[in-house]
């Protein structure tokens, strides 16, 4: 009996010792993120990924700490660093493990497959003796895929729709369906329009034509467009339209199928059949060359009569010479007209038949400064009393001509920038890119074309900014008719300058042994930078529990000459849609001055929940010659004060000692919770994490023999994890407990984190603590018994 009972004794003391070995080291803290990349090395690229922290208490040193990782799968080890003896830690008293050197430890594997596992850590000595619990967390693998986007579908226009001049004269609203599944990232939706010209078909003219339109409007499904048709369609091109809408990311790279196009639509204009055309010029070509020989004989000028045909018309034709530094419509707004003759049958000139008129010595010698070398011509048709007849004041487009001063006249002519070309100042803070044709006829010897460009001050035309003013640009270039240029427009002009700019370009031959000489010029042309800036100031939020009220400050800048005229003002909202401009001040169709700023205040109304809110503004010039519309700005809502996570709101009625029971191996209670929102919310899932377990006994005796840390201090659903579908009053809750020596006393402490999700994806987190003493045998004057009741 007496061997029996020693063998016992050095049994207990044994399994002790083996037990106070596995608590040398604790670890306290082991997270691993639910859902991992199937490519071990990405972990380290996740926040909150892995973490692992342990404790070692001061008085402790360990030799030799190894910290030994595993990811299982179906029970079986699938990687592991223990044949490398794990990862060599020095002594500490508490250690954070980060995810870059926990992931180190798995080098040697790559990936994993798609699936389900557990990753698992345990300290050894230098012995490779368990030092510590081994505690496994468990994840999924699961590879994401591609999401496959449908493009946008168009909406309206209607695909073929037919429009009336006056319809899409007026700005032009184009709306489409955005991608589908809705994207969790920002989408940039880029409208483009194109204009078919003779013998194209729609897919031919988004091939090879520029777009008339380009807008891009971020996560909004349509945009309003200006200046689509400005008056009638003139060959080549045609009154037939087609536009499509591309879907691209924040990168602005394409997002979906058809790399993000939609299909696209056609729409046209129905030119007004009832109203008489305006006479049309014939020859001289528009930009004809004429010698000077030809000029000193006769100039022939042919035109289309009024159609439908009318009788009782007579027709004026007007000529007008230009000046150095005027443009075709310089000339004819300032000049008076170099002939104005009244064509009516009555030989007015030297022959006269029905659209054609003879000049005789149209020039009497060559064309001297400040005169140019250069006309413009149009006809008016008249009614017998005086009275235009037909569109555009019963008068032609104008054409142009020049006359060469003899058959070997070198010449220039710009071609881009066009003349009065309007450059966005985006696009003018690019680097710029002049172009012009070659000399004519062309030279025996090489040529440098020189590039100049000038701006205008306060007060001052085109020629006399040449004149008067130093080029802020020169650039020469060796046979090539191209150059670009930076730099030209690096910010709001400020007075006495002017956003307006002129340039020409000259040849200058380059003779072997003689001086460069400039053997031709062409007519400058002018450009502008428009200023009309319209800038987002602020948006904030006000928000109630029913309804909400942004309100916003928007600053709108005109540095340019001139006043401008703010014209449209909108405002755009998604998720949900409905947003309605409250009131504002100052009113639409308010001058701002040049050198003045504007700022609009006033209040948008709105739905609860509201993501974004995107606000636009359009304004012109006082003459109504051009249009400035700003790209919609949006700009996230913050969301509303989120309380219902606060104690008041969100309550768990912790236990008290005696409501907790200790029996076989089991910690039974039952969690209260109590959760009141505003407004009311349903509650999706309950969840409960196991994160800290810990036993303390009386003494080293008390802990029968048992290495399986892994069958105690967790769940009796053999996981630190349990869910809950639904409203709960209690939660029934039960922990896997050690089995004590008899008569053993010990204190146990856990924390379980609680999570309630609602069915509006918002969450509230709860952590709680408990701390449970379970009492052994009754001692000698007296003692409690296991629920802690003094007896």
């Amino acid at each position: 009996m007496k061997k029996i009972k020693l063998l016992l004794l050095l049994l207990s003391i044994i399994c002790t010792a083996a037990y106070s070995q596995l608590q040398q080291i604790k670890i306290v803290n082991f997270t691993v993120k639910n859902q991992l990349p199937s490519v071990i090395d990405n972990w380290n690229n996740i926040p909150g990924s892995l973490l692992l922290v342990a404790q070692l208490p001061p008085p402790i040193r360990i030799n030799g700490i190894r910290l030994v990782l595993q990811i299982k799968g179906n029970g079986a080890i699938i990687c592991s660093n223990n044949s490398a003896g794990g990862i060599q830690v020095d002594n500490f008293t508490t250690r954070t493990f980060s995810a870059a050197e926990l992931t180190g430890a798995f080098s040697g594997c790559h990936d994993l497959k798609d699936g389900n596992y557990s990753l698992c850590a345990q300290f050894f000595n230098i012995d490779r003796v368990a030092i510590s619990n081994e505690v496994c967390k468990e994840f999924t693998v699961e590879t994401p895929k591609e999401t496959d986007y449908a493009p946008p579908t168009l909406i309206t226009p209607d695909n073929g729709k037919n429009f009336t001049e006056a319809e899409l004269s007026r700005p032009v609203s184009f709306r489409w369906t955005p991608l589908v599944p809705k994207p969790r990232e920002p989408v940039t939706y880029r409208l483009k329009v194109w204009q078919l010209m003779q013998g194209q078909n729609g897919t031919l003219a988004m091939r090879t034509n520029q777009p008339i339109i380009t807008k891009d409007v971020d996560n909004i499904t349509q945009a309003v467009v200006n200046g689509i048709y400005t008056g009638p369609c003139k060959p080549p091109y045609l009154c037939d339209f087609i536009w499509q809408v591309q879907a691209l990311n924040k990168e602005g790279r394409p997002m979906g199928r058809n790399e993000g196009n939609s299909e696209p639509y056609t729409f046209k204009v129905n030119q007004s059949s009832g109203e008489v055309n305006p006479p049309v010029n014939t020859f001289p070509e528009n930009d004809k060359s004429i010698s000077l020989d030809e000029a000193k004989k006769s100039i022939t000028f042919k035109w289309k009569t009024v159609s439908p045909g009318q009788t009782g018309i007579k027709y004026k034709l007007r000529v007008w010479q230009l000046m150095q530094g005027q443009t075709s419509k310089g000339a004819m707004n300032s000049n008076a007209p170099l002939y104005n003759l009244d064509i009516d049958g009555n030989g007015t000139a030297d022959a006269l038949t029905d659209g054609l008129l003879i000049l005789r010595n149209f020039l009497t010698g060559p064309c001297k400064p400040p005169y140019l070398c250069d006309f413009a011509w149009n006809v008016q048709a008249l009614n017998k009393d005086g009275h235009p007849v037909g569109g555009n004041n019963g008068t032609s487009e104008p054409f142009t001509f020049s006359v060469k001063e003899n058959e070997t006249q070198a010449g220039i002519k710009n071609v881009f920038p066009e003349d009065k070309k309007k450059f966005a100042p985006d696009i003018a803070k690019n680097p710029i890119t002049f172009r012009w044709t070659p000399v004519i006829p062309k030279p025996q010897e090489p040529v440098t074309y020189r590039l100049k460009v000038w701006q205008l001050m306060q007060g001052q035309s085109g020629s006399q900014a040449m004149r008067t003013n130093k080029p802020i640009m020169t650039k020469d270039v060796d046979n090539i008719t191209e150059a670009t240029v930076s730099n030209i427009y690096t910010g709001p002009c400020k007075p006495p300058y002017l956003c307006n700019f002129i340039w020409n370009v000259e040849a200058v031959s380059r003779h072997a042994g003689a001086a460069p000489q400039i053997i031709a010029t062409s007519s400058p042309t002018s450009f502008m930078v428009t200023q009309y800036i319209i800038q987002l100031d602020s948006i904030k939020v006000n928000c109630t529990a029913t309804a909400g009220v942004y309100s916003f400050s928007y600053t709108i800048t005109n540095p340019n000459p001139g006043p401008a005229t703010l014209n449209v003002f909108t405002i755009t909202s998604s998720v949900p849609a409905g947003a309605s401009l409250g009131t504002f001040t100052p009113p639409i169709n308010t001058v701002i001055n040049s050198g003045n700023q504007l700022t609009i205040t006033g209040t948008i109304n709105a739905a609860p929940n509201l993501s974004n809110i995107c606000i636009g503004a359009e304004i012109k010039d006082v003459g109504n010659s051009f249009w400035k519309a700003s790209k919609d700005t949006c700009v996230n809502v913050l969301p509303c004060k989120c309380e219902f996570c606060d104690e008041k709101h969100f309550t768990l009625n912790v236990p008290a000692p005696a409501q907790i029971s200790i029996a076989n191996g089991t910690i039974t209670f039952n969690q209260g919770i109590t959760v009141t929102t505003t407004p009311p919310k349903t509650i999706k899932t309950i969840k409960a994490d196991l994160v800290y377990f810990e036993m303390v006994p009386e003494n080293d005796m008390c802990i029968p023999c048992n290495k399986e840390a892994a069958t105690y201090g967790h769940f009796t659903n053999g996981s630190n994890s349990q869910q809950w579908n639904g409203q709960q009053q209690t939660l029934n809750i039960n922990i896997t407990t050690p089995q004590l020596t008899p008569c053993c006393s010990a204190v146990f402490k856990w924390c379980i984190r609680y999570k309630i999700e609602f069915t509006d994806c918002t969450t509230c987190n709860k952590l709680i603590c408990y701390e449970k003493k379970k009492a052994g045998c009754e001692k000698a004057g007296g003692g409690i018994d296991n629920q802690n009741n003094p007896k």
